[in-house]
């Protein structure tokens, strides 16, 4: 009998508890998916500070300017496939492709007489061939000169 009436007894209490137990599972879904939503969040805010600095870069640095500058400076034997600067960093840099090794070099020298670099190097020059004809990939570096005088007035 004791047997009969404990087995009774858990019955009801199994009972009671499945709807706990749902809820609970339920619970977990709803805890992953939050958990989703912040991650969600998270990226969102990071990606909104990043366009941010690069706003506020352009409300102090002279794109237009600069970049007349660099096509000013380009030998005709050059030309450049990407540009780029990061928004926490004062550097710029230009990737590009050239048949002349000279031309090159002579691009990275000419840049030290704009006004809006300073420190212009070399930073990579690779060599391939295509099509029977030697082809140089390069990196250029240089530091803009409006975010120097800006971290010297603070």
């Amino acid at each position: 009998i004791m047997s009969f009436v404990l087995s009774v007894i858990l019955n009801s209490y199994e009972k009671k508890l499945k709807p706990v137990k749902q809820e609970l599972a339920a619970s977990q879904d709803i805890l992953s998916e939050v958990e989703k939503i912040n991650k969600e969040t998270s990226y969102i805010i990071n990606s909104l500070n990043q366009k941010n600095g690069f706003i506020t870069q352009l409300e102090f640095t002279p794109w237009p300017e600069i970049l007349t500058d660099i096509k000013n400076y380009i030998p005709g034997e050059v030309w450049l496939t990407e540009i780029y600067s990061k928004s926490e960093d004062t550097r710029l840099i230009m990737q590009g492709k050239s048949f002349s090794q000279d031309a090159v070099y002579k691009y990275v020298h000419l840049l030290a007489f704009s006004d809006y670099f300073y420190e212009s190097k070399l930073s990579f020059m690779q060599s391939e061939e295509k099509e029977g004809r030697s082809i140089f990939k390069f990196n250029v570096t240089c530091h803009l000169i409006e975010e120097e005088k800006k971290k010297n007035e603070d």
